[in-house]
């Protein structure tokens, strides 16, 4: 995973996707094979029965949007971000789902 905080890439933050079973929304949308967008990363976590994973876990109200890597029905990655404030919109997780 690479993460980036406001332009600068913070490779403290950085672990493997290949998370335990449990851990996680990156976690989740690999097992699903689904994007996953939510408006409270911690909230949706603990209603998942998942642990919570990454930069600031256990900050509340903090959107995710977690889309799988997909070449012909197999999964290769996952794309995952969050936000400080706002949810992303549909727009949004249309446009990133296409890449």
């Amino acid at each position: 995973c690479l993460y980036v905080e406001d332009g600068e890439r913070n490779a403290e933050w950085e672990q493997s996707i290949a998370r335990a079973s449990g851990e996680g929304l990156a976690w989740a949308i690999l097992h699903e094979q689904a994007t996953l967008r939510v408006d409270d990363y911690a909230a949706e976590c603990l209603r998942r029965g998942l642990i919570p994973k990454g930069g600031d876990p256990d900050r509340p109200n903090k959107p995710w949007l977690g889309i799988p890597l997909l070449v012909n029905g197999r999964i290769i990655g996952a794309m995952a971000m969050w936000r400080h404030e706002q949810a992303f919109a549909d727009e949004e997780t249309s446009t990133l789902g296409t890449l």
